[in-house]
């Protein structure tokens, strides 16, 4: 079995390269309905509904244009729009959609580094690269 090390790992949002990103997490979720009926002693269940969440997050850099326009999406003055997002945890494998930033956190210590996160809702599932 092969082991991926996380330091391939790259974020692209609509096009730019995340800078100073150190992780990101995908959720991929898939609800389970119930069909049970009467009469019967085991819960029964058929598939249901997918969904996607990413987070995102490293150290802030302002003069970064990929993290620049994910911050700028979620501001009460622009519109909010979705985003092209790749999730790579190698050159060239990972995961694939389209998004909406669903929040943003930046960090300022007086004695450390910024830091940046974005959590992403992806708008019809994710695929493989």
């Amino acid at each position: 079995m092969a082991v991926n090390y996380g330091k391939d790992g790259d974020v692209v949002s609509s096009g730019d390269t995340l800078a100073y990103i150190t992780n990101w997490e995908l959720n991929i979720a898939a609800d389970a309905l119930e069909t049970t009926a009467y009469g019967v002693w085991d819960r029964a269940y058929v598939p249901g509904l997918r969904s996607a969440t990413a987070t995102v997050s490293g150290f802030f850099a302002d003069d970064d244009t990929g993290q620049r326009n994910l911050y700028f999406n979620g501001m009460s003055t622009r519109t909010p729009a979705q985003v092209a997002v790749k999730l790579k945890y190698s050159a060239t494998l990972g995961f694939e959609g389209n998004a909406v930033v669903t929040g943003l956190t930046m960090g300022v210590p007086v004695d450390g580094i910024q830091t940046f996160s974005a959590n992403l809702q992806f708008n019809g599932g994710v695929s493989t690269l």
